[in-house]
């Protein structure tokens, strides 16, 4: 199992702050999972951290903020601010925008 498939688990967020990992709840931080965190930080910083969003993520997320009728510039533009700063926030927006088809595309394909 891979450092982030056993702290999550153990039944931890991970989330990256910069170059900081926080993991919640913290009552549930083990000594093992402490080890892990600071044995595994870089690899786990790298994972954690998304980066820029593909033009292509960010136009099945807009597809899918027009599907559910956000059209407000300013929410729409925070969604993908927030895709690139959180990879919580990126898989989740990722995985509504996967369950709207683009237009004109048949199913089977």
């Amino acid at each position: 199992m891979d450092p982030l498939e056993e702290l999550t688990a153990a039944g931890l967020t991970l989330t990256a702050k910069g170059t900081c990992l926080i993991a919640t709840p913290r009552a549930r931080i083990t000594d093992r999972c402490r080890e892990l965190i600071h044995r595994h930080k870089p690899e786990l910083l790298a994972l954690l951290s998304p980066g820029p969003l593909p033009v292509r993520e960010g136009r099945s997320i807009g597809r899918w903020l027009a599907h559910i009728g956000e059209n407000d510039p300013q929410t729409r533009a925070d969604v993908l601010a927030q895709c690139e700063r959180d990879i919580s926030a990126r898989t989740y927006f990722l995985a509504r925008a996967a369950e709207v088809r683009p237009a004109g595309e048949c199913r089977g394909r």
